[in-house]
């Protein structure tokens, strides 16, 4: 999962909001370790659990509240399934993401400052497949945009091959109804 499940599961409950969210499917089915497609083992590394503590404190969530938070999500890793205690990846950004890659521009032009490398999507990607994920879900598919996924439905839906693994990048609204219903669209078949 990346972080913006959890920070938008997060700012439903916050908000009060009674709709059922494609950010609580996710999650439900990370907190039990069940789904209508079978079991759900969460990959989650520390690294991602520290960087959730600080999103949250900026949002506003208490500091003890945050720490509770990751702690609990730890937990279900733990109780997952495979029993998977949260991952320690080392390095980050097996593939740029659209924030980290640089555009081309004119070094000598003084009025464009080249973007801040950000390569926290990489060290989700990293965690993915260092988990052997065969799922990341997320809400902002743009960042998990590299040389080495191919779209299967633009805007919804890739796959990332690394060198001895896939991963299946899923808008949180995919990834919720495949957890919801156990059907699988016809361009991920191949890749689950």
């Amino acid at each position: 999962m990346d972080l913006n499940i959890w920070v938008t599961y997060l700012l439903a409950i916050r908000d009060g909001r009674t709709r059922r969210t494609a950010a609580q499917v996710i999650v439900d089915a990370a907190r039990t370790g069940n789904s209508a497609i079978g079991p759900v083992q969460l990959v989650v590394s520390h690294t991602m659990l520290s960087r959730l503590e600080d999103v949250l404190v900026r949002l506003g969530f208490g500091p003890g509240d945050v720490s509770a938070f990751a702690s609990l999500i730890g937990s279900f890793a733990r109780r997952g399934p495979a029993g998977a205690v949260p991952y320690l990846v080392l390095g980050g950004g097996t593939a740029p993401t659209a924030e980290s890659r640089m555009p081309v521009y004119n070094p000598y032009d003084p009025s464009i400052v080249p973007p801040r490398a950000d390569d926290e999507d990489g060290r989700v990607l990293d965690t993915a497949i260092a988990g052997r994920a065969h799922i990341l879900a997320t809400y902002n598919m743009r960042d998990f945009q590299a040389p080495d996924t191919t779209d299967l439905e633009p805007g919804r839906m890739r796959v990332y091959q690394a060198a001895h693994h896939r991963v299946l990048i899923m808008h949180a609204h995919i990834a919720a109804q495949l957890l919801r219903t156990g059907e699988i669209p016809d361009t991920a078949a191949p890749y689950l």
